[in-house]
């Protein structure tokens, strides 16, 4: 996609091949070039002083699970002169937020009971781990059972850490 700017300024956005031929219909073009080779030298370039650039889209930064990220509808001009399409976050609409809950609710409740499976072998009454390892396999499969009510769950919270196996 395309922009026309002036003065890091956006004038029109998207800006097109028909928008090309339409701001210069006395002019032909070589369909080979890119929108921004043709129109350095058209009649609207020379007239307005503008320029035409291509539009990138921003990284998304962190977007928390209560938020989407909605695309801007006009590029701007970043701190390093590029002309680039920006993202807001809103407030998900509330059916969204549930599913996107039980999403992460999901995923930590098989990661939970994938780790109580590998690591059950540390609480067997054959396990060979010293009584004092085992209490703490005890703790961390204790802490799991009732990580959902860690301050944060399920977005931010510190998950148990698991103890040595030796």
């Amino acid at each position: 996609m395309y922009a026309k700017v002036k003065d890091n300024e956006v004038m029109l956005y998207p800006y097109t091949m028909e928008t090309l031929q339409n701001e210069n219909p006395h002019t032909k073009f070589d369909v080979k070039k890119t929108i921004v080779e043709l129109y350095d030298g058209t009649e609207d370039q020379i007239a307005t002083g503008c320029a035409i650039v291509e539009v990138a889209h921003d990284n998304e930064k962190y977007c928390p699970p209560n938020k989407e990220m909605i695309a801007n509808e006009l590029p701007h001009i970043n701190e390093n002169g590029d002309c680039v399409i920006g993202y807001t976050q809103v407030l998900k609409e509330s059916d969204a937020f549930a599913e996107a809950e039980q999403a992460v609710i999901k995923e930590l409740t098989d990661k939970i009971a994938n780790s109580k499976i590998e690591y059950a072998h540390t609480i067997a009454a054959d396990s060979t781990l010293s009584s004092e390892l085992q209490a703490q396999w005890v703790e961390y499969f204790n802490a799991l059972d009732n990580i959902s009510s860690l301050e944060g769950y399920p977005y931010s919270f510190t998950f148990p850490t698991r103890p040595p196996e030796e």
